[in-house]
């Protein structure tokens, strides 16, 4: 919600992964991560992402804009550009 002089950002959804892993290698540092859960340290910084996990955090990263998409056409209407 914004003021009618108001200026919000564009529609969309980011999602940031960092991948320290090769730092962290030149620096001599090897994390160790200890976990239950099959899922619980995807996406972490300390490992590329793999193929799987990219996919996954993709559909999160679509159904959010899908969801966003929504609400905003509520009070825009056909106006989603």
């Amino acid at each position: 919600v914004t003021t009618e002089t108001g200026i919000a950002g564009s529609i969309g959804v980011v999602l940031l992964h960092a991948d320290f892993s090769r730092q962290l290698d030149r620096d001599g540092i090897t994390p160790t991560l200890i976990h239950a859960g099959a899922h619980k340290v995807d996406a972490n910084p300390f490992e590329p992402l793999s193929d799987a996990v990219r996919e996954d955090l993709q559909a999160e990263v679509d159904a959010f804009y899908g969801a966003f998409l929504g609400t905003v056409a509520k009070g825009r209407g056909s106006r989603l550009t």
